[in-house]
């Protein structure tokens, strides 16, 4: 038994009574410790062996039934595919998060069919291209410009430690609240109050509006920085959206952390919300900043938006641990790359 549950004990006396069902019908994991007092005679069968003897061999749809883990896998396919227009992506997330048991062709096929049909639904009713919209992700640097992304992905694997870290610091505020009698009603509120709050002062910048704040980062980052503009200047803060060529490096800063706090809190109040979308907004400003911050340096690199599209999958790969599903979602979020 696990920590303090209660021990169960059951008697198998009779011949024919069988143990260890749920592991060969549900893939369920060892659950139990069969002691015997006296000799028996065990038979064994393995999952593969009773699948055959039901008749449902390894080319057999009616397998996929028995194999939970290959249908959560097609629904987590489906879900990123659907989500975020990336059906490759969504494939390589859900080899990466799910991981089948008893991976195979089958399993494969069933998450690409998914994939497929659920990105095509979505297109069908809400065309429009890639969801974000850059004309300039493109490695113009070359080789001499591969420290400059190293660094980049060092940050980004320092920020999203700091992420877990504060998201962990929230949830021990909140259960402190909870311990001194708060009602678990008002913690919805006290969330939505702070990203309200935090909405306003940044012109609804850090609140999830699809790609549209992202987009917005991309566009003004699609400009050089304007002579009247600062890197540290966070007057853009408070500009109205839209803007082009006016946030520098501190504005883009400021608005990473106040996105990692507000999803942290939101997160652990109760509010409805995730990592995978958030990472990506804190992978762009973070990237941003670091083309911003470079542009003008005697050396060869590229534009803005591909440290902001780098920035990105970097961010995702480091919150979420998958790398692959990274980097195959930002190419296909921005339309390809050159």
């Amino acid at each position: 038994p696990d920590g303090g549950q209660e021990k169960k004990v059951f008697a198998y006396e009779e011949s024919g009574q069988v143990v260890g069902e749920l592991a060969v019908l549900f893939r369920a994991p060892r659950a139990a410790t069969v002691k015997a007092r006296t000799d028996a005679v065990l038979l064994s069968v393995d999952r593969c062996s009773f699948e055959a003897c039901g008749g449902r061999s390894e080319g057999s749809m009616a397998r996929i039934n028995q194999n939970p883990d290959a249908l959560l896998a097609s629904g987590a396919a489906a879900g990123v595919a659907a989500g975020f227009n990336a059906p490759i992506a969504g494939i390589f997330f859900a080899s990466e998060v799910v991981r089948p048991g008893d991976d195979n062709s089958l399993d494969l096929t069933t998450r690409l069919l998914a994939a497929a049909v659920s990105a095509a639904v979505v297109q069908s009713f809400l065309p429009g291209g890639p969801a974000i919209k850059t004309t300039n992700f493109s490695w113009d640097g070359g080789n001499g410009e591969l420290f400059l992304f190293i660094i980049l992905g060092v940050l980004t694997g320092m920020i999203a430690y700091g992420y877990k870290k504060i998201v962990a610091s929230s949830r021990d505020i909140i259960t402190w609240v909870t311990d001194q009698g708060v009602p678990n009603i008002w913690l919805p509120i006290a969330g939505a109050l702070v990203t309200v709050l935090i909405s306003l002062l940044t012109c609804a910048r850090v609140q999830f509006d699809g790609f549209g704040a992202v987009n917005e980062v991309l566009r003004d980052a699609s400009e050089p920085l304007g002579e009247a503009a600062s890197n540290l200047s966070l007057a853009p803060l408070i500009e109205n959206r839209g803007s082009i060529g006016l946030f520098g490096a501190a504005p883009l800063l400021a608005l990473m952390v106040l996105k990692i706090f507000s999803t942290a809190f939101s997160s652990v109040s109760g509010l409805v919300g995730g990592t995978f979308a958030p990472s990506i907004y804190i992978g762009a400003c973070l990237g941003g900043a670091l083309g911003r911050m470079i542009e003008g340096a005697a050396i060869a690199h590229s534009a803005a938006t591909t440290y902001i599209v780098v920035g990105m999958a970097s961010m995702l790969a480091a919150n979420c641990s998958v790398p692959i599903t990274s980097v195959v979602l930002a190419v296909e979020l921005a339309g390809g790359a050159s």
